[in-house]
C-alpha cells in the first residue's frame, strides 16, 4: 500500500504546467498542488486524516511539446 498517491507524469516541470486537485464526495477541493512530485497522503494540511472512501481527482498538464492533458478519475483511500 502506498503512503501517498500521485499521478506519474513525464515531461512536465513544477509550476503552471501541472495542477492536481483532489475532491471529497461533496465536491470540495481537499488537496491541490502544482508540484508534480508532491503526492497526497490522505490528510488535510493540518494533518487530520481523511476517512477511508472514494475521492475524485482532476489533473491538468501541459507538456514541454505544448500538448495538453486533462484527466479525471477516482481513487480509493484505504486506512
Amino acid at each position: 500500500i502506498n503512503e501517498t498517491w500521485r499521478p506519474v507524469v513525464t515531461f512536465v516541470e513544477e509550476g503552471e504546467n501541472y495542477l492536481l486537485r483532489i475532491f471529497d464526495r461533496w465536491g470540495h477541493v481537499i488537496f491541490e498542488t502544482s508540484d508534480p512530485l508532491e503526492g497526497w497522503a490522505g490528510a488535510s494540511d493540518e494533518g487530520v486524516d481523511y476517512p477511508s472512501g472514494m475521492y475524485m481527482y482532476q489533473l491538468f498538464v501541459k507538456t514541454v511539446n505544448g500538448s495538453e492533458i486533462k484527466q479525471r478519475g477516482k481513487l480509493i483511500l484505504m486506512r
